[in-house]
C-alpha cells in the first residue's frame, strides 16, 4: 500500500501539478487549507523547545531548506488553529504551519 499521490495534468498548461508525491499526509492536508496569510513553511514532527521548535520542514518559500530537512525555528507565537493545524508567526513576520507535533 502506498500513501503517495500521483501528478495531475493541469488543463491548458501542458504541465503536471504535484499532488503530494513524497510529502507526509499531514503536510498535504495542511497545504489544502485556505490560510489567511502566505505560509513560509510547513513543519512536521515538531518538537517544542521553549518558544521554538525543531521540525522537518516542507515547502520552504525562502528556498534555503529542502523538503524533509531538520530546522530550528525562531521564537514562534500561535496565531490560529484550523482542523488541528496550528498557524504560527515569528517576530520577523514569517508564518509557519505546524502539521504534526511529537508527543501529541
Amino acid at each position: 500500500m502506498s500513501n503517495q499521490v500521483g501528478a495531475r495534468k493541469i488543463p491548458g498548461s501542458g504541465e503536471q501539478q504535484n499532488l503530494g508525491r513524497g510529502l507526509p499526509p499531514e503536510i498535504v492536508l495542511a497545504q489544502a487549507i485556505d490560510w489567511p496569510v502566505h505560509i513560509d513553511a510547513y513543519l512536521s514532527d515538531a518538537a517544542k523547545l521553549g518558544d521554538r521548535y525543531v521540525a522537518l520542514v516542507y515547502g520552504d518559500r525562502s528556498g534555503v531548506s529542502e523538503d524533509g530537512m531538520t530546522v530550528a525555528t525562531p521564537v514562534l507565537e500561535r496565531v490560529d488553529v484550523r482542523d488541528g493545524f496550528r498557524l504560527m508567526r515569528s517576530a520577523g513576520g514569517d508564518h509557519y504551519v505546524i502539521a504534526s507535533e511529537q508527543g501529541t
